[in-house]
């Protein structure tokens, strides 16, 4: 991936909660046959419950035949701190094929920080609300800035969520945001 390149992200439900989400971006990415090609999924709270969502995960992978380093799943804050054991054992039963994890919508919690180090995600989603602000507002940028060298010590990836103007994108980047997703960079779209 490029600076500036925007991750792509389903969500759904089926069977499992957020199952139709990863089955349809497995297809997609499969159905592409790109073998260079990433999606990330979100995942919802009620997955990360779910002891059998694991197993359903690694037959939806094996089913497609697609790299497991393709999949990016994306699990919320709020919904990683809910199921702390069950997303730490969720992610480091994955991370074992290879998938990815990205820490998604990260700030918007309480404890962000004392999470994060427990959590072995690979990525870091910044919120929209701190991105959209950090062009104008010292404590906005300030707390951009701090989830980025936090990341940066623990080996993180950082991603800034809702880049609409190139002065949000320039702003991010000075303070060292890997990449950024939005509208300034493409309109949601078709896999295809």
């Amino acid at each position: 991936d490029a600076q500036g390149r925007h991750a792509h992200g389903l969500c759904g439900s089926g069977e499992h909660a957020g199952g139709w989400g990863v089955q349809n971006a497995l297809k997609q990415v499969a159905d592409a046959g790109d073998p260079q090609r990433r999606i990330g999924t979100n995942l919802s709270g009620q997955s990360l419950g779910d002891a059998t969502f694991t197993g359903f995960v690694l037959d939806a992978i094996d089913s497609t035949g697609i790299n497991p380093e393709q999949l990016v799943l994306e699990i919320t804050e709020s919904a990683a701190v809910s199921y702390i054991s069950e997303a730490v054992h969720f992610i480091n039963s994955l991370k074992k094929i290879g998938c990815r994890f990205a820490l998604d919508d990260f700030g918007t919690g309480m404890s962000s920080f004392a999470y994060l180090r427990d959590l072995p995600v690979d990525l870091l989603k910044i919120d929209k609300r701190f991105v959209q602000a950090s062009p104008t507002s010292p404590v906005d940028r300030a707390l951009v800035e701090a989830q980025v060298n936090i990341a940066r010590e623990l080996g993180i990836e950082t991603i800034a969520e809702g880049v609409e103007t190139a002065e949000q994108a320039a702003a991010v980047h000075a303070i060292g945001v890997m990449y950024h997703q939005g509208f300034l960079v493409a309109d949601p779209s078709p896999l295809t």
